[in-house]
């Protein structure tokens, strides 16, 4: 089996070991994770397009290439969940997150 049909187990039994535990199922009103991923989508871009990125021609181009491969790479959820671990390690959550997306944000720059 390729390695990219294990990395959602490995990422969810990641996930499961920080949390201690298996993630909620979402409650009545709570966002669905197509939401969760519009949100992250919305929120990255936002903060992508506010910091200008040296070597790339087309800024907007390079940041919805990056959130389409964030959102394409991990289901709503996730995202929420990755963004909130990230926050709460401030620029070190930045730097893991920056790190696990290097192949995207290259094949992002390359093509900009």
């Amino acid at each position: 089996m390729p390695i990219r049909h294990c990395l959602p187990f490995s990422l969810a039994g990641s996930l499961l070991v920080l949390l201690g535990g298996p993630l909620p199922v979402l409650a009545q009103g709570e966002p669905t994770p197509a939401q969760l991923s519009k949100q992250f989508g919305e929120g990255f871009l936002k903060g992508c397009l506010a910091s200008k990125v040296a070597g790339i021609k087309s800024q907007a181009g390079y940041c919805t290439c990056l959130a389409t491969s964030y959102q394409t790479r991990y289901d709503g959820r996730s995202l929420n969940i990755i963004s909130n671990l990230a926050a709460k390690l401030g620029d070190q959550g930045s730097a893991l997150v920056t790190l696990m997306m290097m192949p995207e944000a290259k094949v992002c720059a390359d093509s900009r």
